[in-house]
């Protein structure tokens, strides 16, 4: 998706491609958090859950973070 999005000039272009791959992260992620929660332990699922969560959701904030500054570095295109 995103080497499209680096080579589309349209916003209206690239809406389709950002739909169905929200839709696809979407569906990933509630895949893993139901297979994290039935393959945990009932008594320490609590835990594990938060854990996911955090490492989960703790990296996409550093990844954006980071693809950022290569953004700034260089340029948008080349962050794509």
């Amino acid at each position: 998706t995103q080497s499209v999005l680096a080579e589309v000039h349209s916003v209206a272009a690239a809406l389709p491609f950002t739909f169905v791959a929200g839709m696809a992260w979407v569906s990933v992620l509630t895949s893993i958090n139901v297979a994290m929660q039935m393959r945990s332990p009932e008594r320490i699922l609590g835990r594990c859950l938060s854990i996911f969560q955090a490492v989960t959701f703790g990296g996409m904030a550093v990844g954006s973070w980071a693809w950022g500054l290569v953004a700034d570095w260089y340029d948008l295109p080349f962050a794509l």
